[in-house]
């Protein structure tokens, strides 16, 4: 029956004002999630490989998949996602433009990396004032036995101004090519490259309020991969 949690911890010699400040209304709380929460202590990697009696060092198992990418991989129901957060208001959000249009065919080079740009008009609906964070993750093409790949990634993000109740601002989040790249350190796709690169295929722009809610989406094929940094 839990309404809400005030996450506060290291916060400093301020926390304290800060914190009354919160739990008052006199502040709308605006952070989000760096993390996400488990239901359970057993859901975390480190409960299954860190070490106990029958071994006497810490196994990381988990590859890319730190984190969000982790519970995302098993399928496992968190209690809070990453990248949330609650506020005093309600926020409606409108994507007004992407800088590619739906299916589009992209090419680009690792010398001359692309440039995404994704604008999202937030309008606040409810009756206090507050800002709103827009989340922009991607979903990459996956072949299975080839290089691992979370199943999304934030890529941007960025927090409005303070929005009154019935107004709207509008922010753009501006992201690179580079910033969907998988790092292949054992050449899992056979193309003699070790390093951060992208395979050819439909990448999936996200626009979401957590890693585990979209707002919006859309899509482009890449038509050729790109090899950005040899290992």
């Amino acid at each position: 029956d839990v309404r809400g949690v005030l996450y506060a911890y290291l916060g400093g010699e301020a926390v304290g004002p800060a914190t009354l400040d919160l739990l008052f209304g006199d502040v709308n709380p605006s952070g989000k999630l760096a993390e996400s929460f488990p239901k359970r202590l057993e859901d975390n990697p480190s409960y299954l490989y860190y070490f106990g009696d029958e071994q006497n060092r810490t196994e990381y198992r988990e590859g890319v998949f730190v984190g969000y990418r982790y519970y995302d991989k098993k399928n496992i129901d968190v209690l809070f996602p990453f990248g949330y957060g609650l506020s005093y208001t309600t926020f409606d959000w409108e994507v007004t433009d992407m800088s590619f249009e739906e299916g589009e065919n992209l090419s680009w080079t690792a010398e001359e990396d692309a440039e995404f740009t994704v604008t999202v008009n937030v309008t606040n609906t409810g009756d206090v004032a507050g800002k709103e964070v827009v989340e922009v993750y991607m979903t990459a093409p996956y072949i299975e036995g080839e290089i691992e790949k979370a199943h999304v990634s934030l890529v941007g993000f960025a927090k409005t101004d303070l929005i009154e109740p019935g107004d709207s601002d509008e922010v753009t989040v501006t992201f690179n090519g580079y910033d969907f790249a998988s790092y292949d350190y054992s050449d899992a796709n056979g193309n003699d490259f070790r390093g951060y690169e992208l395979d050819a295929g439909e990448y999936v722009v996200k626009v979401m309020r957590n890693s585990h809610e979209v707002a919006d989406s859309r899509s482009f094929t890449l038509s050729e991969g790109v090899e950005y940094a040899q290992d």
